[in-house]
């Protein structure tokens, strides 16, 4: 039986601290959904 790999996503914000909130937001949101969180969009 293989695992399969969890769904990813890659967030980048940029301007002032209230889009950098909405990034934030967003992020739960999809972690929420069973997505993991990549550090680069390459790996997403």
């Amino acid at each position: 039986m293989s695992r399969a790999k969890p769904q990813t996503y890659y967030l980048r914000s940029f301007g002032c601290q209230m889009n950098d909130h909405d990034a934030e937001h967003i992020a739960g949101l999809l972690e929420e959904m069973g997505l993991a969180r990549e550090e680069s969009p390459e790996k997403a």
